[in-house]
């Protein structure tokens, strides 16, 4: 490791030291030849600075910026490369301290702002979104109930068409008893012979026929006109006759 001995240095070779103040704070500078004794300097005080809380930064300048200027060495920001340079200034600063509050403090402000406005527009996204939300509550409730409303309908319509139905039923069973009644009735006294003979000519055009030529005339006129139409014996014309006609 390269050693370093402090009475090479020469006093008078640092430059006085210059306090300057920029956005982040108070900057101390030196500035000082570039030769041994000054780089010599640099490396002691690298190594000595507590580099977490110290920065330095060394930048190289030159006197006669003409001359380099000619020797076609580019100039940049007031600097020159170190090798080149004849002069040395070195800048200490203290890592992480801000001694201008009104700066920091108008960026709190700034971005208060901008987050109280997001935090406005957010809220009244909200308050859209929770006024949607209730209509849209409000509207499933009235469906809800129309709905209940068309079940209770439609629950009670088939219980009308259901005891309509019954009733139907009942009356068609009931028409069935008494056309089988009057059937009876009409058939009283017949063999089942008889009546089987009957039946077949029931709702005919014979038996229309003979009926309206009983308005006008005598039984045995009907009778031997139904036989001639039916070509059947005299006797079933006569039984046709007098159980579909003349009663």
């Amino acid at each position: 490791m390269k050693t370093y001995n402090m009475k090479h240095i020469d006093v008078d070779t640092v430059g006085k030291l210059e306090v300057h103040e920029n956005e982040k704070g108070t900057v101390q500078m030196f500035n000082f030849a570039n030769n041994y004794q000054g780089r010599t300097f640099i490396a002691l005080l690298k190594k000595a600075l507590n580099k977490s809380s110290y920065s330095v930064r060394v930048r190289g300048s030159q006197s006669d910026r003409l001359s380099y200027k000619m020797d076609g060495i580019e100039l940049k920001d007031q600097s020159v490369s170190l090798k080149y340079a004849d002069r040395l200034r070195v800048y200490i600063e203290k890592i992480g301290v801000v001694h201008d509050n009104t700066i920091i403090f108008e960026r709190i402000q700034k971005r208060n702002v901008e987050l109280r406005e997001q935090l406005d527009g957010m809220k009244v996204d909200i308050q859209e979104e929770a006024a949607q939300a209730a209509e849209a509550q409000t509207e499933v409730r009235n469906l809800k109930k129309e709905r209940k409303i068309l079940i209770d309908n439609y629950n009670e319509l088939n219980k009308f068409y259901s005891h309509r139905g019954e009733k139907l039923l009942e009356k068609e069973i009931e028409i069935n008893k008494l056309k089988h009644a009057a059937k009876d009735a009409l058939y009283f006294g017949a063999t089942p012979e008889q009546r089987a003979v009957c039946e077949r000519y029931e709702d005919t055009t014979a038996v229309r026929m003979a009926r309206s030529i009983f308005q006008g005339g005598n039984k045995l006129q009907v009778v031997a006109a139904f036989k001639q139409g039916t070509g059947q014996s005299l006797k079933d014309c006569k039984l046709i006759c007098d159980y579909l006609v003349f009663k």
